[in-house]
């Protein structure tokens, strides 16, 4: 809350200045001695001189130039001329003239005309009364003269000259020297020595003494491969070296005759995952691409019951209903009429799905719109459907987000969403709630599925 010194800008208005308030004169804007307050075409005041035959002084009497007669006639008395009221203040200067205009194109253009004459000084302002004596002197343009002895209102002064131009300035004062130059860039590098020629090749060395005599040396295959191979190589790998120096089969370690196909060994090609018949008897098995073995290799005639534990004596060629190994069996007949049966009691369920374009014309497509007028029809429509039945269930979504959220179903059967009236077994109503307001080519995706 503002204290009792703040005051909001505009807010003392006419209504809360009381009628006792008594404001000071001294509070009121400035004006010049003698002045009066007038009302404006705006209609504000505004402090004014007097004129005319008439003068207000500061003492609040006035002075008339004006007698009137016996007769009746009026007769303007001349006063005594004032006293030379004070020269008033230089004139304004004349407003620059116009530019003259420009000169056609050629060598030298043309000086343009010389500018108008500027406008005389404004009159100068009346001299107050004066004291009678000899006419006032035509008054200087400027401020107002001082006021003279009581007397008749001095002649008006004349207009005040244009003021002299001003004196050329002095020449201003020589500038104190510049600072000292920055000192010069340092000079370019001197350019690279040439490169000094090559000095005259050395004499030859004297020849070297030859070196001691060398001794013989026993060199063979064996201390050539040894010195090769890094190690021993009288066998290596399959190859063996004989007396000779000849390379054979390591015999000692590896056979050189191949191995006899009886019960110890079979080749990889004799291994088979799937079986010809009597022609592959007696040939070894490995596992298909499925990681078993395959059917081919499997004699029906050896699979047998006979092992396996709690089987029945017998089998019947029917299906026993309660699995006891009772006498009442199922026939084919049995279990067709059953299937049947449990069929009929799963009654089939069809559907029905169109888009509403709302308040268009979709009356081929079985829309229509039983009350209201375009666009928003009270919010209710109808749909025609090809289901039969009064066993349906509906579902609506806003395609365009409209009223809700675009792709989003409207709660079914709730007051504040939207209703659904079974109208027949072939039509519904839906009656939306008010809260919506559906316009030209809103899109509904409906769907109506029912038992029939």
């Amino acid at each position: 809350m503002p204290s009792t010194t703040d005051i909001s800008p505009l807010s003392i208005t006419d209504g809360k200045i009381s009628n006792e308030a008594k404001i000071a004169h001294a509070k009121l804007a400035k004006a010049v001695e003698g002045q009066i307050l007038v009302a404006q075409a705006s209609g504000k005041f505004a402090a004014k001189t007097m004129a005319g035959d008439v003068t207000l002084t500061a003492d609040g009497s006035t002075t008339s130039n004006v007698v009137v007669s016996s007769d009746g006639s009026t007769t303007v008395v001349t006063g005594a001329t004032g006293a030379t009221g004070a020269k008033g203040a230089a004139g304004n200067q004349g407003t620059t003239g116009t530019t003259g205009a420009a000169g056609t194109d050629g060598t030298d253009g043309t000086d343009g005309a010389a500018g108008a004459t500027g406008e005389d000084g404004n009159d100068g302002a009346t001299g107050a009364a004066g004291a009678t004596g000899a006419a006032g002197a035509t008054g200087a343009t400027g401020s107002t003269g001082a006021a003279g002895s009581t007397g008749s209102t001095g002649a008006a002064g004349s207009d005040g000259n244009d003021g002299a131009a001003g004196a050329t300035g002095a020449a201003g004062a020589t500038g104190a020297a510049g600072e000292d130059g920055n000192d010069g860039a340092a000079g370019a590098t001197g350019a690279t020595g040439t490169t000094g020629a090559t000095g005259a090749t050395g004499a030859a060395g004297a020849a070297g003494a030859d070196g001691a005599a060398g001794s013989d040396a026993t060199v063979t295959a064996t201390s050539v491969d040894d010195a090769l191979h890094g190690a021993d190589t009288t066998t290596f790998g399959f190859v063996t070296r004989d007396a000779n120096n000849s390379h054979t089969i390591d015999t000692a370690t590896y056979s050189t005759t191949g191995h006899t196909h009886d019960s110890r060994y079979y080749q990889e090609s004799e291994f088979l995952n799937a079986s010809a018949g009597a022609g592959d008897a007696g040939k070894p098995v490995k596992l298909d691409a499925g990681g078993h073995v395959d059917t081919s290799m499997i004699n029906d005639g050896d699979i047998s019951f006979v092992d396996l534990d709690d089987l029945p004596s017998t089998f019947s060629a029917t299906i026993n209903d309660s699995g006891t190994g009772g006498t009442d069996v199922w026939s084919a007949s049995k279990i067709v009429s059953v299937s049947l049966a449990q069929i009929a009691f799963y009654a089939p369920v069809k559907h029905f799905t169109i888009q509403i374009d709302w308040a268009t014309d979709q009356i081929s497509e079985g829309i229509t719109y039983p009350e209201g007028s375009s666009p928003t029809y009270n919010g209710i429509v109808e749909i025609t459907h090809n289901l039969a039945t009064n066993f349906v269930v509906c579902s609506i979504t806003d395609v365009d987000g409209i009223e809700k959220p675009a792709n989003t179903q409207f709660d079914m059967n709730f007051a504040d969403e939207v209703l659904v009236k079974i109208v027949s077994n072939n039509k519904i109503r839906l009656t939306f709630s008010p809260l919506f307001d559906f316009g030209i080519d809103d899109g509904l995706y409906v769907t109506i599925m029912g038992a029939v």
